[in-house]
């Protein structure tokens, strides 16, 4: 009967004990407050406001949107910047300036989570959440045909726009163009923009057929005022477009100083003339316009909320 007796009690502690350690374990968790969502990836955007889903009710119950100078969520690098609970468990962060270009940050909690919640035996999660602005990219290029002001000779160009602005000299440095395996030579072009390098592919032929280019920039290039440095080559296919035909390569639109702009980038530089005979908009509306390397731009007082048509005419000539 004794042995009976063993042979039941052995599982019995055993059941008992494991019990014990699984309601300890899931004792830990149930007590902690971390992150749950966000309205965020691993890449951020320099402007944009980190909203923060917790697991548990940690906020007021009312008094929301309330901007708040508590850290709530400390940032490393440090960010300045206001917060704002909209419920009891998702607090939304408004930095004051922009988040750094190409930088990596970490978020982690911090006890004043806590302040508010009915519950004093909870614990902040020691979990950090990593994030980055975007890094440096080469967003687009663009390719023309001009008239060399020293020869008088057709030839060829292209702009390397990045995403940041950066230095002219390192760029030409480290950038690379080929065509069909063959190099092209380069020189770099004085421009205004610091966010796009302007290079003259000196030795490009100026054939009747669109020619492959191939661009690539070595890596270590830098973001200037960050401790940012590429790590990998950027490489971008593109096309030189034809010496004996004008083309519109594109269409941008944006809005600066509450005025509508339209950049108009064509496959060669523009004879000067009477830039208000290159276009038509419907409805009207009074612009200005002046003309690009590649192109022209056209200023008018737009609405972001119409709708409008831009036509251009037949009077386009290249060189």
């Amino acid at each position: 009967m004794q042995t009976r007796l063993l042979i039941y009690r052995r599982p019995l502690l055993l059941f008992t004990f494991l019990s014990l350690l699984l309601f300890q374990c899931s004792r830990l968790p149930f007590n902690e407050v971390s992150v749950v969502g966000r309205n965020f990836e691993d890449e951020i955007q320099q402007t944009q406001n980190l909203t923060f889903t917790f697991n548990k009710n940690v906020g007021p119950s009312n008094q929301f949107d309330e901007w708040d100078s508590t850290q709530y969520v400390r940032f490393i690098p440090a960010v300045r910047g206001k917060f704002k609970w909209t419920a009891p468990n998702e607090l939304v962060f408004s930095p004051a300036r922009a988040f750094d270009p190409a930088t990596d940050y970490r978020a982690e909690l911090t006890d004043d989570l806590l302040k508010r919640s009915p519950e004093k035996d909870l614990k902040i999660s020691g979990d950090e959440i990593a994030f980055h602005t975007p890094y440096l990219q080469l967003t687009s290029t663009e390719n023309w045909w001009a008239r060399s002001r020293e020869t008088g000779q057709p030839v060829a160009k292209t702009r390397l726009n990045f995403n940041y602005a950066i230095s002219s000299a390192e760029v030409a440095s480290k950038v690379a163009v080929t065509s069909e395996n063959k190099p092209i030579t380069l020189q770099t072009t004085p421009g205004d923009a610091q966010n796009s390098v302007a290079l003259t592919l000196t030795n490009a032929p100026a054939q009747k057929n669109e020619q492959p280019l191939t661009i690539k920039v070595d890596k270590g290039l830098k973001v200037p005022n960050t401790s940012y440095v590429s790590k990998e080559v950027i490489e971008e296919t593109s096309t030189l477009p034809s010496r004996y035909k004008i083309d519109v390569a594109d269409v941008q639109t944006s809005f600066e100083n509450n005025r509508g702009i339209v950049r108009v980038i064509t496959t060669q530089e523009l004879q000067p003339g009477q830039i208000s005979q290159l276009y038509t908009i419907q409805p009207q509306a009074e612009t200005t316009a002046e003309l690009t390397e590649n192109g022209f731009i056209i200023r008018g007082d737009f609405n972001e909320t119409d709708t409008y048509v831009l036509t251009l005419t037949d009077q386009l000539r290249g060189y």
